[in-house]
């Protein structure tokens, strides 16, 4: 930009001082043009610094330009014409400053011109048509490219639109389907998972089979709250309330309901201070340490049963640091003889490392040396979506 101003200015500058030069040399023959020559000294010397306004005035510069017509400096008229091409969308004003540029370069011209029988007189008219078609073809090709140039980021910007919502569109048909599937074969499996727990319950005359069949009825139970708020995030509902968080203060609940038999250190404060609310620990920091432990606490009754559990949470540098251990499987006559057949995809600990590092957290988990698992995690304070710029 300063460049292009830069030449706009030099470029009538050296006009001016050319056509300056030119009057005195017919002053100096005329003695009688020396206030024609002050006058076109002024003129002259003020162009290039009006040149300067012609994005901002484009007609009125072109129309101040056309008085250094008269003493034979084009170029600032030319330029101006030039601007008001690119700058001006009205047509018709294009054509008017073309045709009066065109009649004020005959009218400045010499009156015994053309007397066509000097071939110089044809070369001065080409050149002073040339003066005319040279700004207006340049600025039509740079008007026109600016248009093309702006239509095309137009139809992008388009095309990115319609991409996005067609995106959209996909993911809720997706998200939808998910809903429907989880609605009509994992519902419907843990609804016969509760009324035979509920049926077992009622029949049974062992206290402690019934006391098993209560656990599983009520797990079954929450786990089609939790299906069922799941199945409405996903069906996208507006007017839908957001389903409750799980946080740090459900752990002791948690732990209990999975019947294993655990060794836990959770800091009092922690629970404390997450049962009056999200406090220093926003909602996703709870959910992922409430979820890490739950998977936790599942792979152990799947894969080590009859393990003992040690869960430790503790609040350190800013951060919370959760270890889950759990040693080798128990003697066989304490193994559920089911246990050794649940499916396993091996997606459990990947949903974690990856709920966990969105948070801006770290997540290990290793088989130890005596045949256990270890797991452990850091949860910051804050998760990196709070510090994203707005």
């Amino acid at each position: 930009m300063r460049a292009r101003q830069a030449l706009c200015l030099l470029l009538p500058a050296c006009a001016a001082t050319v056509d300056i030069a030119a009057q005195m040399q017919w002053a100096y023959e005329d003695m009688q043009a020396s206030w024609e020559l002050l006058w076109a000294t002024v003129i002259l010397c003020v162009m290039p610094v009006v040149v300067l306004g012609r994005r901002r005035w484009p007609i009125a510069v072109f129309l101040a330009t056309l008085t250094a017509m008269y003493f034979g400096s084009y170029i600032p008229s030319m330029i101006a014409l030039y601007t008001v091409v690119v700058m001006t969308t009205r047509r018709w004003v294009i054509a008017v400053c073309a045709v009066v540029f065109l009649l004020w370069s005959g009218i400045t011209l010499d009156p015994g011109y053309p007397s066509w029988d000097n071939p110089i007189d044809y070369l001065i008219l080409m050149v002073t048509f040339g003066q005319v078609v040279l700004p207006l073809a340049l600025g039509l090709l740079v008007s026109v490219r600016a248009q093309l140039t702006a239509r095309v980021a137009d139809l992008a910007a388009a095309r990115s639109r319609e991409d996005a919502l067609l995106a959209e569109r996909l993911v809720v048909a997706e998200r939808a389907r998910l809903a429907r599937e989880m609605h009509d074969v994992v519902a419907h499996q843990v609804s016969l998972i509760s009324v035979e727990a509920a049926a077992l319950q009622m029949t049974t005359s062992d206290p402690a089979v019934r006391d098993s069949a209560r656990a599983v009825r009520t797990m079954a139970a929450r786990t089609l709250d939790e299906l069922r708020q799941v199945v409405g995030v996903l069906r996208g509902g507006s007017n839908r309330a957001d389903p409750p968080v799980p946080r740090l203060s459900d752990l002791p609940q948690l732990i209990r309901d999975c019947r294993l038999e655990t060794r836990t250190r959770i800091d009092p404060p922690l629970l404390q201070a997450a049962s009056n609310g999200p406090g220093r620990w926003p909602d996703p920091v709870q959910h992922a340490v409430y979820r890490t432990v739950q998977e936790a606490l599942t792979n152990v009754r799947k894969h080590a049963p009859g393990a003992v559990v040690s869960v430790w949470l503790h609040e350190s540098d800013g951060h919370l640091r959760l270890r889950i251990h759990n040693g080798p499987p128990g003697p066989d006559d304490v193994r559920p003889a089911a246990a050794w057949e649940l499916p396993s995809g091996g997606y459990g600990l990947i949903g974690l490392a990856e709920r966990v590092h969105l948070i801006g957290g770290t997540f290990d988990a290793r088989v130890t040396d005596e045949g256990g698992h270890l797991v452990t995690a850091t949860f910051p304070a804050q998760h990196p979506a709070q510090h994203a710029p707005s």
